[in-house]
């Protein structure tokens, strides 16, 4: 005689060879917070801001937030618990940032074609590798942090 309770789908192993494990997300993150003083030596020197472009304008707010960017590798170097969640708000604050810093030359440059002016492309390579970079560590330290676990559907498909 069968059982009268319901059966749950199983859900099948996932291949460890496909998706990145989570000791390599915090591998990742490790060394995207380890080479902020390569990313402020190449800004200093060269003038490129990958880590920070959105805030080209604004070298004290940019200088601050390289300090703040290496008290997050001193959390992660220390193994801070909460070094994860760190990453993901400085990630997130990076990912604001980046988004006005792309809005608002857009809307500059509706507004020099409405006045007749000549466009000049606004966006360069610098944001979007910043954007690239900044989104990936947000993107890792989003699934580091177990969050993903929270919006991930159970076996039985509800949330």
């Amino acid at each position: 005689m069968k059982s009268l309770q319901p059966t749950v789908p199983r859900v099948p192993p996932v291949d460890s060879g496909s998706a990145p494990t989570l000791q390599t997300a915090k591998q990742w993150l490790r060394g995207y917070y380890y080479a902020t003083p390569v990313f402020m030596a190449v800004d200093a020197i060269f003038g490129v801001s990958l880590r920070a472009a959105a805030l080209d304008g604004h070298p004290i707010i940019k200088w601050l937030y390289y300090g703040f960017c290496l008290l997050c590798a001193f959390f992660m170097w220390r193994g801070v618990r909460a070094s994860g969640l760190i990453s993901l708000g400085e990630s997130m604050v990076n990912i604001v940032m980046i988004f006005v810093s792309f809005l608002y030359p857009y809307y500059h440059l509706v507004g020099t074609y409405e006045v007749g002016m000549e466009m000049v492309n606004p966006f360069t390579i610098q944001h979007i590798t910043n954007f690239i970079l900044v989104g990936g560590a947000a993107l890792l330290s989003f699934y580091q942090t177990g969050l993903a676990s929270l919006t991930a559907p159970t076996p039985t498909g509800q949330y």
